[in-house]
């Protein structure tokens, strides 16, 4: 099964329920993403469950979604403090006055909460 394939499976049945019951906003506590796959990193892969993931919470009306976003047993993070120095990543986000590398589609994700 691909990485992408898992959002909907993760998410979507209980997303459904919840949204069968209720039209309160809707959270994610916490959730995340590794880029680690088959023993490999897949960074692309990461990305693609990114979109994959925002698209379904914003189709069934997710107003907040808590990023784990530690780098700890593997690569759950997808922003790294600029001042940090251990930034791989490309693109770059400002949150909360804040600047940050980050994953290229996580940018795209969230542009709608950002300020620039």
């Amino acid at each position: 099964m691909e990485l992408v394939a898992i959002t909907g499976t993760v998410f979507e049945q209980t997303l459904a329920a919840v949204n069968d019951e209720t039209n309160l906003p809707l959270a994610i506590p916490e959730t995340g993403c590794s880029s680690a796959y088959n023993g490999e990193r897949r960074p692309a892969l990461k990305s693609q469950w990114l979109v994959d993931a925002f698209e379904l919470f914003n189709e069934y009306g997710v107003e907040l979604v808590g990023w784990f976003n530690m780098s700890k047993e593997t690569d759950w993070a997808v922003l790294e403090s600029v001042s940090s120095g251990m930034a791989i990543l490309h693109e770059q986000v400002k949150l909360n006055g804040r600047q940050y590398d980050c994953y290229p589609r996580f940018k795209q994700v969230s542009s709608h909460c950002r300020e620039d």
